[in-house]
């Protein structure tokens, strides 16, 4: 008894402990938030990427005998005011939605990124000015700023991608500024300076590896923002042009039926809602993961 003691409360081997990565692992799957934002998320691209197989009409095709059918057992969303299967059109509309997340905080992340470390590594007189330029930015509402861009670049799909990337580089900068402050300060750093490391190899090897988790959260979160925001610009129609199947578009195509056929613009609303709720549960939940200061 005294032996199996002795080895319960031996200290563990350094090669014993669990990896960083695996830890995260395990704390993401116990999370609720987390994994319900996962599952919506992973459920929604599923649904993007086999849309040709599971969408029961063509998205564009129309139908003037069936406009404006409420659900039914043909269709199970209705038809909107041209005959058009709106289960098929919303289905295709993800595709676009996840795109448009995607594209636009990929844009947003590789410039922001750059700019912060940049700004936070080197500081002095860069600092100040790239910072000033991000503050110009933000001076502008979030989608103000983006109109003024597409009035700029023309009504399409691509421009608002690259408009919401555009506006959302501040924040990525911001952010990573932030962390980039904290983590030059630290001893590790000093040591690579002391033996002759590179500007470029404590960026790349030891800046960016520390700064991935804020990164990571705020990307995330910032995918059902674009997601939002690309519906809000083609409501306006600033986006994708008709007959593309776009959950934006698909509203405003329906403001005038409201009352005659509230599904035209229900269940565009509904896909918007799950979509970025699934984003935001995982950002969350990504947050509560990575963060130490939130850890139970």
């Amino acid at each position: 008894m005294a032996d199996r003691a002795s080895l319960q409360n031996a200290p563990a081997r350094p090669g014993s402990q669990e990896r960083p990565f695996l830890a995260a692992v395990r704390r993401f799957r116990k999370n609720r938030t987390a994994s319900m934002g996962a599952a919506i998320c992973i459920a929604l691209a599923l649904l993007a990427v086999f849309a040709p197989l599971v969408a029961p009409y063509d998205p564009v095709k129309q139908s003037f005998r069936d406009q404006l059918r409420p659900p039914c057992a043909d269709h199970l969303l209705g038809t909107d005011e041209f005959g058009r299967d709106m289960l098929s059109r919303i289905l295709y509309g993800a595709r676009l939605a996840l795109l448009v997340g995607f594209v636009a905080v990929s844009i947003a992340l590789v410039a922001g990124v750059a700019l912060g470390v940049v700004a936070g590594y080197f500081g002095g007189w860069v600092d100040n000015v790239i910072m000033r330029v991000m503050d110009v930015l933000l001076a502008f509402p979030y989608i103000l700023l983006a109109i003024g861009i597409m009035a700029i670049l023309g009504p399409s799909l691509v421009n608002v991608m690259i408009a919401i990337g555009i506006v959302s580089v501040p924040e990525y900068a911001r952010v990573v500024r932030s962390s980039v402050l904290v983590v030059k300060g630290e001893d590790f750093i000093e040591a690579a300076r002391a033996v002759g490391a590179t500007d470029r190899w404590i960026i790349t090897k030891h800046v960016l590896r520390n700064c991935l988790g804020p990164v990571i959260v705020q990307a995330t979160l910032s995918v059902g923002r674009a997601i939002i925001n690309a519906a809000g610009l083609s409501f306006l129609g600033l986006g994708a042009q008709p007959p593309t199947p776009e959950w934006g578009s698909m509203l405003n195509a329906g403001r005038p039926y409201m009352f005659d056929a509230p599904w035209i613009t229900t269940f565009p609303g509904i896909a918007i809602l799950i979509a970025v709720l699934g984003f935001n549960l995982l950002g969350d939940g990504l947050n509560e993961t990575l963060d130490p200061r939130l850890r139970q």
